[in-house]
């Protein structure tokens, strides 16, 4: 655990589990596009709870670090997981997530439990981290170039749709 000011970083155990998957709830609700999901956000919630558990009961070792405030309020998170690079046949860490509250954005938070990750990925000796981000995002692809993440791929989509008509 380290201390800055008016929060704390921490890596979260099984009994801060409810309360991480509240926060990412919340924050994922924030960037769901919603051409292709127009559930309800108490739909949402349940959609959310078994994408969530499905995900973090994959194999592979995984750690969340919070950043909870002085209040005990959880502001921050980094999800990273071991998985497999399917091109490369290496294990590789995968960020699912990196969020901060948006009162909290631009302060350093983000990049904090980032290194916090980092250093639970060398760690376990992989040598690689990979993550998603939107390209709409271009606060998120700014903050990752510069903390050294480089495109390498690109994740092309198409959106179908039930009739059958393409947009």
């Amino acid at each position: 655990m380290r201390n800055k000011g008016e929060y704390r970083i921490l890596k979260a155990d099984e009994s801060m589990l409810s309360r991480v998957i509240e926060f990412d709830r919340g924050i994922s609700w924030e960037f769901v596009d919603k051409e292709y999901n127009n559930q309800s956000y108490d739909d949402f919630v349940e959609t959310h709870k078994e994408v969530f558990t499905l995900l973090h009961n994959l194999p592979g070792r995984e750690a969340f670090f919070i950043a909870e405030a002085n209040t005990g309020e959880i502001i921050g998170l980094a999800w990273v997981k071991e998985t497999w690079d399917t091109v490369n046949y290496i294990k590789q860490a995968y960020v699912y997530d990196l969020e901060v509250n948006a009162s909290h954005r631009g302060k350093g938070l983000g990049k904090r439990l980032l290194n916090e990750s980092i250093q639970y990925i060398k760690n376990l000796g992989l040598q690689k981290i990979a993550l998603r981000v939107e390209l709409y995002n271009t606060n998120a692809i700014a903050f990752y170039l510069k903390q050294g993440f480089k495109p390498t791929a690109l994740i092309m989509e198409k959106k179908l749709f039930k009739d059958g008509l393409i947009k």
